[in-house]
């Protein structure tokens, strides 16, 4: 499998001016994790709920968040990957950057997706390769458990 299988291709890029209260209501509201930080000029970075958190716990809540801005929490550093790499070395570079996505670039450096930790643990699971499973009734013995589960 390669990135193109596995990235989100619905990406939402908000400005390093954004107020990180508009951030994290944006993700929220999209129940997304991930935002990619840009300009008319190109990607500066990316924003997680993770980069977020610090400024939640040491501020005065939304307060606090309305005065800082994304550019204070975003990482400028983001690993990318293009279409065609193969999800192990996606998952490999991960690893190495400790990054919680990637960004996939097409043609000329256009941003065409991101692939999350999610979207990794997505493509272990396809449901047409599960196994399928059988549940069965089983009979309660009140016995059970005043015996200690020894049975009669």
């Amino acid at each position: 499998m390669v990135a193109r299988r596995a990235m989100t291709r619905d990406v939402v890029i908000v400005p390093p001016e954004l107020d990180l209260d508009a951030a994290m209501r944006t993700m929220r509201g999209r129940h997304i994790h991930h935002l990619v930080v840009g300009t008319a000029e190109g990607i500066c970075g990316m924003l997680s709920q993770r980069d977020v958190d610090p400024y939640v716990q040491s501020g005065d809540g939304r307060a606090a968040l309305a005065m800082d801005r994304v550019a204070d929490a975003m990482r400028p550093v983001v690993a990318t990957c293009s279409p065609d790499t193969p999800i192990p070395d996606v998952a490999r570079a991960m690893r190495e950057l400790s990054a919680e996505a990637v960004l996939v670039l097409g043609d000329a450096g256009r941003l065409v997706g991101v692939i999350t930790r999610t979207d990794l643990l997505n493509c272990l699971y396809e449901p047409e390769t599960l196994p399928t499973i059988d549940y069965v009734d089983v009979e309660w013995d009140d016995d059970w458990l005043t015996d200690g589960g020894a049975g009669s």
